[in-house]
């Protein structure tokens, strides 16, 4: 709803300004009348208004004289003049002044209804812009900010977007960065409730900790797909005793509004943001070896524990998450490559058997939560997984090997079970969602599932790959709007979550078979043979 301000000295022509629309049906509300154009500069500071109508001739400050003033001071204001008088130079002064419109008394309702609707236009066009931009920069600064983190933004990009973005801690001279991730415990339940709670429960916990993080000058959020969120904290001096009392205010907080158990995973630190991608692996490492849950309402994981440092004293490349991956694909070849790569380099590197049995313990983390991403907290899987040995020295990799396969088989039986319902979940969220930056990745980790296997149950169950599948659904809707005419082709395109109209002509030819010229020109002429119906 837009304010309107009321400019006019006469009570009559004040009542039937009033009474001559049915204002918030059009759109606007009327929050003021000034008997002049003094008291109208007094009430454009008192509140926001979008729309002035005044009179020209009024005592003490007539409307010109008001408009000139304000315009200066409101440039987005929009103006509507009313007069007893028809003299050009009137209307070629407000003109000059921005004035939208130009009204002979007494008020023609249908030519008001006219200006105001123009108006209304324009304001909704110019507001969904600026939303639209605001979405935009947020979506690419996510994504920079989750790539920096994965180790796939080059040194260029990352000063260059960290001055686009405002990202000035990345940028602080001898400053030290560290990852941190968020794992929201029942998160999973929430998501099977109500998909649109989740997200909303996300963005508030998002904006909490933000608010702590400036508070502390720490830091930035971020959404991590494979997380629920994931922190950069960057700052000249980093200390732990800080962290840890910014978040134990931050957890608590989110606590008290969502009833969110919190577990938190922190890296070490590192001297470049290029180098954040060691910190993220050795944040989630933290996380996977938590200790059973107790009742406090968040845990806070710092990497670094004495078979952490081992690891990194003999220059350990092994790289568990490649395992974790293969078990939740279910690829039994890799599992068991994975295992024999581990077990031949701590032979070739000669590794104490205290670092082996820290491997173990971490593995078995590992796989501790990939049950609980799948089944929940509660399940007779985690208690087997408790009552394995895995201090057991000798044939320790069959043991290993036999426990990945058997979490694998629970894992995707598990899958199984819920992939038509998944499927369909996620083709209403495209539908609800197509115009934004919609990825694979950001589906697996909203669902909590593997990005690969999800990408492989839908196209079994829709027969497309998934980014085809967004892409239809954008395109049926950009087709849509053209054929009723619902605007200019780039901010249709725009609508539907196109940035790049070039892109967009591309992977129109190749899902249509036509060119989208050629589909216009077929609309035109089956509008003109008559035979076209909306």
């Amino acid at each position: 709803m837009y304010n309107l301000l009321i400019a006019e000295d006469e009570p009559l022509v004040i009542e039937y300004l009033m009474n001559i629309l049915d204002w918030e049906q059009h759109g606007f509300r009327i929050k003021a009348v000034a008997r002049n154009g003094e008291e109208g500069l007094q009430r454009l500071k008192e509140g926001t208004y979008h729309l002035v109508i005044s009179d020209i001739k009024m005592p003490e400050m007539d409307g010109l004289a008001f408009i000139k003033h304000a315009k200066n001071q409101y440039p987005l204001l929009k103006y509507i003049i009313i007069s007893g008088y028809g003299d050009f130079s009137y209307a070629k002064q407000a003109v000059a002044y921005g004035v939208k419109g130009y009204l002979l008394k007494p008020v023609d309702k249908a030519e008001l209804t006219e200006q105001i609707t123009m108006i209304r236009h324009e304001f909704d066009t110019l507001y969904q812009d600026q939303a639209w931009r605001r979405e935009t920069q947020l979506a690419a600064r996510t994504n920079f900010l989750f790539r920096l983190t994965c180790g796939e933004v080059p040194q260029h990009e990352i000063n260059r977007k960290s001055v686009l973005f405002g990202l000035d801690a990345l940028t602080v001279p001898d400053g030290k960065h560290l990852v941190g991730l968020i794992e929201f415990t029942n998160y999973q339940h929430i998501v099977n409730r109500s998909l649109h709670d989740a997200r909303v429960i996300q963005y508030g916990l998002c904006n909490i900790l933000q608010e702590y993080l400036q508070r502390y000058n720490l830091g930035i959020v971020y959404e991590d797909p494979d997380n629920a969120l994931g922190m950069i904290l960057s700052s000249s001096r980093l200390h732990s005793e800080a962290v840890s009392e910014c978040m134990r205010q931050a957890c608590t907080t989110m606590f008290q509004y969502y009833g969110a158990k919190l577990a938190v995973g922190f890296g070490l630190p590192v001297d470049t943001p290029d180098q954040l991608v060691h910190s993220k692996k050795q944040a989630q490492q933290a996380l996977d070896r938590r200790p059973a849950w107790k009742e406090e309402s968040f845990m806070l994981l710092f990497y670094g524990q004495q078979e952490d440092l081992a690891r990194m004293e003999i220059g350990l490349v092994w790289d568990y998450e490649l395992l974790l991956k293969a078990i939740e694909e279910g690829n039994i070849i890799e599992i068991e490559r994975e295992i024999m790569k581990l077990s031949t380099e701590l032979q070739v590197k000669q590794a104490q058997e205290s670092l082996r049995q820290g491997m173990m313990y971490s593995i078995r983390y590992g796989l501790q939560r990939l049950v609980r991403k799948h089944q929940g907290n509660t399940n007779h899987q985690q208690d087997w997984l408790r009552t394995v040995d895995w201090t057991a020295s000798s044939g320790w990799e069959r043991m290993l090997i036999s426990c990945c396969r058997e979490v694998s088989s629970v894992i995707l039986h598990q899958l199984e079970d819920r992939s038509a319902d998944v499927v369909v979940r996620i083709k209403d969220y495209i539908e609800k969602h197509y115009h934004e930056d919609l990825t694979l990745k950001m589906m697996a980790g909203i669902f909590y599932m593997n990005p690969a296997y999800l990408g492989r149950l839908f196209r079994k169950e829709t027969g497309v790959h998934f980014n085809d599948y967004v892409h239809k659904i954008r395109i049926d809707n950009v087709k849509r709007m053209v054929l009723r005419d619902q605007g200019k082709i780039l901010d249709i395109l725009h609508e539907a979550g196109y940035v790049n109209s070039k892109y967009f002509y591309q992977i129109f030819k190749r899902l249509e078979g036509m060119t989208f010229q050629q589909y216009k020109l077929g609309i035109k002429q089956l509008k003109e043979t008559g035979r076209h119906k909306v």
